[in-house]
């Protein structure tokens, strides 16, 4: 099955769901991207909450 996501210049604040399960706000997206351009993203310098940073790595088995 595929899914179709909003583009990011569609969405409204950081807050809105960029996934159609709800499982990726517009920051978490933007902070995955930083990771495969090869950043190193910590929780200190990603800008989240601790408890939306440790949802995100939960996610991404980390």
């Amino acid at each position: 099955m595929y899914y179709t996501v909003k583009p990011l210049q569609n969405l409204k604040s950081a807050n809105d769901n960029i996934c159609p399960m709800g499982a990726l706000t517009a920051d978490e997206l933007l902070i995955i991207r930083r990771m495969i351009t090869g950043e190193h993203v910590t929780y200190d310098n990603s800008g989240l909450e601790e408890s939306d940073w440790s949802r995100l790595m939960k996610n991404l088995g980390r």
